[in-house]
Protein backbone atom coordinates (compact mmCIF):
# COMPACT_ATOMS: atom_id res chain seq x y z
CA UNK A 1 0.00 0.00 0.00
CA UNK A 2 1.06 3.58 -0.65
CA UNK A 3 -0.25 6.30 1.63
CA UNK A 4 0.07 9.92 0.51
CA UNK A 5 0.19 12.45 3.34
CA UNK A 6 -0.79 15.98 2.31
CA UNK A 7 0.53 18.72 4.60
CA UNK A 8 -0.29 22.37 5.16
CA UNK A 9 1.69 24.89 7.19
CA UNK A 10 0.47 25.33 10.76
CA UNK A 11 0.93 29.09 10.75
CA UNK A 12 -0.07 31.31 7.83
CA UNK A 13 3.18 33.30 7.58
CA UNK A 14 5.44 30.30 7.98
CA UNK A 15 7.67 28.82 5.29
CA UNK A 16 8.75 25.21 5.56
CA UNK A 17 12.47 25.12 6.37
CA UNK A 18 14.04 21.67 6.59
CA UNK A 19 17.61 20.37 6.67
CA UNK A 20 18.93 19.85 3.15
CA UNK A 21 19.32 16.13 3.79
CA UNK A 22 16.11 15.68 5.77
CA UNK A 23 15.55 11.93 5.23
CA UNK A 24 16.46 11.05 8.83
CA UNK A 25 13.95 13.58 10.19
CA UNK A 26 11.15 12.30 7.96
CA UNK A 27 11.99 8.69 8.92
CA UNK A 28 11.77 9.72 12.59
CA UNK A 29 8.33 11.22 12.00
CA UNK A 30 7.12 7.99 10.36
CA UNK A 31 8.32 5.91 13.32
CA UNK A 32 6.67 8.38 15.72
CA UNK A 33 3.34 8.05 13.92
CA UNK A 34 3.67 4.25 13.96
CA UNK A 35 4.29 4.41 17.71
CA UNK A 36 1.26 6.64 18.22
CA UNK A 37 -0.85 4.20 16.19
CA UNK A 38 0.52 0.88 17.52
CA UNK A 39 3.40 1.10 20.05
CA UNK A 40 4.21 -2.63 20.15
CA UNK A 41 4.33 -2.92 16.36
CA UNK A 42 6.53 0.18 16.05
CA UNK A 43 8.99 -1.17 18.61
CA UNK A 44 9.15 -4.57 16.93
CA UNK A 45 9.67 -3.04 13.50
CA UNK A 46 12.39 -0.67 14.71
CA UNK A 47 14.29 -3.25 16.77
CA UNK A 48 13.81 -6.41 14.70
CA UNK A 49 12.19 -5.86 11.33
CA UNK A 50 11.64 -8.88 9.09
CA UNK A 51 14.50 -11.33 8.82
CA UNK A 52 15.91 -13.81 6.35
CA UNK A 53 19.32 -15.50 6.79
CA UNK A 54 20.57 -12.93 9.32
CA UNK A 55 19.41 -10.04 7.13
CA UNK A 56 16.78 -7.71 8.57
CA UNK A 57 14.45 -5.54 6.48
CA UNK A 58 11.82 -2.95 7.41
CA UNK A 59 9.92 -3.50 4.13
CA UNK A 60 8.88 0.12 3.71
CA UNK A 61 10.16 3.18 1.92
CA UNK A 62 9.06 6.80 1.51
CA UNK A 63 9.28 9.58 -1.03
CA UNK A 64 10.94 12.98 -0.75
CA UNK A 65 8.84 15.99 0.23
CA UNK A 66 7.10 17.56 -2.76
CA UNK A 67 4.77 20.38 -3.67
CA UNK A 68 2.61 20.80 -6.75
CA UNK A 69 5.06 23.15 -8.46
CA UNK A 70 8.11 21.15 -7.39
CA UNK A 71 9.56 24.52 -6.37
CA UNK A 72 11.95 25.10 -3.48
CA UNK A 73 14.99 27.17 -2.58
CA UNK A 74 18.28 25.81 -1.30
CA UNK A 75 20.05 28.12 1.14
CA UNK A 76 23.28 26.82 2.67
CA UNK A 77 22.32 23.54 4.35
CA UNK A 78 18.55 24.19 4.27
CA UNK A 79 15.68 23.64 1.86
CA UNK A 80 12.94 26.27 1.93
CA UNK A 81 9.46 25.40 0.65
CA UNK A 82 7.11 28.36 0.19
CA UNK A 83 4.47 26.73 -2.02
CA UNK A 84 1.88 24.62 -0.22
CA UNK A 85 0.51 22.06 0.26
CA UNK A 86 3.47 19.71 0.66
CA UNK A 87 3.21 15.94 0.51
CA UNK A 88 5.15 12.75 0.94
CA UNK A 89 4.19 9.14 0.28
CA UNK A 90 4.88 6.21 2.59
CA UNK A 91 5.05 2.83 0.86
CA UNK A 92 4.88 -0.61 2.46
CA UNK A 93 4.12 -4.28 1.94
CA UNK A 94 2.90 -4.79 5.51
CA UNK A 95 -0.80 -4.27 6.27
CA UNK A 96 -0.12 -3.81 9.98
CA UNK A 97 2.26 -0.97 9.10
CA UNK A 98 -0.39 0.82 7.02
CA UNK A 99 -3.00 0.52 9.77
CA UNK A 100 -0.65 1.77 12.49
CA UNK A 101 0.61 4.67 10.36
CA UNK A 102 -2.88 5.87 9.44
CA UNK A 103 -4.06 5.56 13.05
CA UNK A 104 -1.06 7.57 14.23
CA UNK A 105 -1.75 10.31 11.70
CA UNK A 106 -5.39 10.56 12.78
CA UNK A 107 -4.52 10.58 16.50
CA UNK A 108 -2.13 13.47 16.09
CA UNK A 109 -2.42 15.52 12.91
CA UNK A 110 0.61 17.66 13.67
CA UNK A 111 4.05 17.01 12.20
CA UNK A 112 7.15 18.84 13.40
CA UNK A 113 10.39 18.82 11.41
CA UNK A 114 13.20 20.25 13.48
CA UNK A 115 16.91 20.27 14.07
CA UNK A 116 19.12 22.52 16.20
CA UNK A 117 18.64 25.51 13.90
CA UNK A 118 15.08 25.35 12.57
CA UNK A 119 11.63 24.09 13.49
CA UNK A 120 8.67 23.75 11.14
CA UNK A 121 5.11 22.97 12.26
CA UNK A 122 2.89 21.26 9.69
CA UNK A 123 -0.63 19.87 9.95
CA UNK A 124 -2.03 16.85 8.15
CA UNK A 125 -4.56 18.10 5.62
CA UNK A 126 -5.48 14.81 3.96
CA UNK A 127 -4.49 11.14 3.92
CA UNK A 128 -4.89 9.36 0.58
CA UNK A 129 -4.51 5.67 -0.16
CA UNK A 130 -3.03 5.47 -3.65
CA UNK A 131 -4.48 3.02 -6.15
CA UNK A 132 -2.30 -0.02 -6.82
CA UNK A 133 -0.75 0.12 -10.29
CA UNK A 134 -1.17 -2.63 -12.84
CA UNK A 135 2.02 -4.70 -12.58
CA UNK A 136 3.54 -6.71 -15.39
CA UNK A 137 6.69 -8.81 -15.69
CA UNK A 138 8.51 -5.93 -17.38
CA UNK A 139 8.29 -2.53 -15.68
CA UNK A 140 10.16 0.73 -16.15
CA UNK A 141 10.93 2.63 -12.96
CA UNK A 142 12.41 5.98 -11.95
CA UNK A 143 14.30 6.47 -8.70
CA UNK A 144 12.75 9.37 -6.78
CA UNK A 145 15.41 9.09 -4.07
CA UNK A 146 18.97 7.81 -4.52
CA UNK A 147 19.67 4.09 -4.30
CA UNK A 148 22.40 2.96 -1.90
CA UNK A 149 24.53 -0.03 -2.90
CA UNK A 150 27.56 -1.28 -0.95
CA UNK A 151 30.22 -3.87 -1.67
CA UNK A 152 33.37 -5.06 0.09
CA UNK A 153 36.59 -3.86 -1.53
CA UNK A 154 38.76 -6.94 -2.01
CA UNK A 155 41.99 -4.95 -1.63
CA UNK A 156 41.15 -2.93 1.49
CA UNK A 157 38.59 -5.39 2.92
CA UNK A 158 36.34 -2.38 3.65
CA UNK A 159 32.70 -1.97 2.64
CA UNK A 160 32.28 0.91 0.19
CA UNK A 161 29.52 2.66 -1.70
CA UNK A 162 29.61 1.59 -5.33
CA UNK A 163 28.33 3.15 -8.55
CA UNK A 164 26.31 1.67 -11.43
CA UNK A 165 29.64 1.19 -13.26
CA UNK A 166 30.74 -1.44 -10.72
CA UNK A 167 30.56 -4.96 -12.11
CA UNK A 168 28.44 -6.21 -9.17
CA UNK A 169 26.07 -3.24 -8.89
CA UNK A 170 22.93 -4.82 -10.39
CA UNK A 171 23.82 -8.23 -8.95
CA UNK A 172 23.77 -6.79 -5.42
CA UNK A 173 20.43 -5.06 -6.02
CA UNK A 174 18.96 -8.33 -7.31
CA UNK A 175 20.27 -10.27 -4.31
CA UNK A 176 18.72 -7.63 -2.04
CA UNK A 177 15.34 -8.06 -3.77
CA UNK A 178 15.61 -11.83 -3.40
CA UNK A 179 16.22 -11.53 0.34
CA UNK A 180 13.38 -9.03 0.79
CA UNK A 181 11.01 -11.37 -1.03
CA UNK A 182 12.14 -14.27 1.16
CA UNK A 183 11.71 -12.22 4.37
CA UNK A 184 8.22 -11.16 3.27
CA UNK A 185 7.31 -14.76 2.36
CA UNK A 186 8.45 -16.07 5.74
CA UNK A 187 6.50 -13.34 7.54
CA UNK A 188 3.33 -14.34 5.69
CA UNK A 189 3.89 -18.14 5.85
CA UNK A 190 4.35 -18.31 2.08
CA UNK A 191 6.60 -21.00 0.64
CA UNK A 192 9.67 -19.41 -0.99
CA UNK A 193 9.44 -20.07 -4.72
CA UNK A 194 12.87 -20.47 -6.32
CA UNK A 195 11.41 -19.85 -9.78
CA UNK A 196 10.49 -16.35 -8.58
CA UNK A 197 13.80 -15.34 -7.01
CA UNK A 198 15.91 -16.82 -9.81
CA UNK A 199 14.16 -14.92 -12.59
CA UNK A 200 15.18 -11.28 -12.10
CA UNK A 201 16.99 -8.92 -14.46
CA UNK A 202 17.77 -5.20 -14.18
CA UNK A 203 18.72 -2.98 -17.10
CA UNK A 204 19.96 0.47 -16.09
CA UNK A 205 19.31 3.21 -18.65
CA UNK A 206 22.74 4.83 -18.67
CA UNK A 207 21.77 8.31 -19.89
CA UNK A 208 19.64 8.85 -16.77
CA UNK A 209 22.39 8.27 -14.17
CA UNK A 210 23.17 10.94 -11.58
CA UNK A 211 25.01 10.68 -8.25
CA UNK A 212 24.29 12.42 -4.96
CA UNK A 213 26.21 12.69 -1.71
CA UNK A 214 24.03 12.77 1.40
CA UNK A 215 25.03 13.66 4.94
CA UNK A 216 22.57 13.27 7.78
CA UNK A 217 22.19 12.05 11.33
CA UNK A 218 21.36 8.40 11.89
CA UNK A 219 19.20 7.06 14.73
CA UNK A 220 22.24 7.25 17.04
CA UNK A 221 22.48 11.00 16.26
CA UNK A 222 25.80 10.58 14.47
CA UNK A 223 26.63 12.20 11.14
CA UNK A 224 26.75 9.64 8.34
CA UNK A 225 27.82 10.20 4.73
CA UNK A 226 26.09 8.29 1.94
CA UNK A 227 26.73 8.16 -1.78
CA UNK A 228 23.66 7.24 -3.78
CA UNK A 229 22.57 7.21 -7.41
CA UNK A 230 19.51 8.22 -9.40
CA UNK A 231 18.62 6.48 -12.65
CA UNK A 232 15.78 4.98 -14.62
CA UNK A 233 15.78 1.23 -15.14
CA UNK A 234 13.82 -1.68 -16.53
CA UNK A 235 13.04 -4.52 -14.13
CA UNK A 236 12.13 -7.85 -15.67
CA UNK A 237 10.83 -10.16 -12.95
CA UNK A 238 7.73 -11.96 -11.67
CA UNK A 239 4.91 -9.80 -10.27
CA UNK A 240 5.90 -10.73 -6.70
CA UNK A 241 9.32 -9.13 -7.17
CA UNK A 242 7.85 -6.09 -8.93
CA UNK A 243 5.73 -5.45 -5.83
CA UNK A 244 8.73 -5.87 -3.52
CA UNK A 245 10.68 -3.26 -5.51
CA UNK A 246 7.77 -0.84 -5.81
CA UNK A 247 6.54 -0.96 -2.23
CA UNK A 248 9.71 -1.70 -0.22
CA UNK A 249 12.28 0.07 -2.43
CA UNK A 250 15.55 -1.17 -3.90
CA UNK A 251 19.05 -1.21 -2.44
CA UNK A 252 19.88 -0.51 1.20
CA UNK A 253 18.43 1.79 3.87
CA UNK A 254 14.93 2.10 2.37
CA UNK A 255 13.53 2.92 5.82
CA UNK A 256 15.75 6.04 5.75
CA UNK A 257 14.21 7.19 2.47
CA UNK A 258 16.58 5.65 -0.07
CA UNK A 259 15.65 3.63 -3.15
CA UNK A 260 12.05 4.87 -3.45
CA UNK A 261 10.57 4.22 -6.90
CA UNK A 262 7.91 5.61 -9.17
CA UNK A 263 6.67 3.94 -12.31
CA UNK A 264 8.19 5.75 -15.25
CA UNK A 265 5.63 6.42 -17.95
CA UNK A 266 6.99 7.31 -21.36
CA UNK A 267 4.88 10.01 -22.94
CA UNK A 268 3.95 9.19 -26.49
CA UNK A 269 2.91 11.88 -28.91
CA UNK A 270 0.78 11.38 -32.01
CA UNK A 271 1.57 13.42 -35.09
CA UNK A 272 -1.40 15.47 -36.17
CA UNK A 273 -1.73 15.54 -39.96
Amino acid sequence: MRIKVILQKQYSKQACIVPRDYYYYLASIIYKKLEEGNPSFAQKLHNQGYSYNNNSFKLFSFSPLKNQTNAFTIYQDKIIFTDFPLSFTCSTLINEFSTAFIMGLFKNKQIIIEDKFSKTHLKVLEIVQEKEPEFSQTMKYKLESPVIVKSKNEQTNKTEFISPQHKDFTKIIIENLQKKYSAFALQNNIEIDQSIINNINIEILEKTQKSKKIMFKNFAQKNVNFRGYFFNFILTAPIEIQKIAYYAGIGKSNALGFGYLSIHIVKRFTNIP
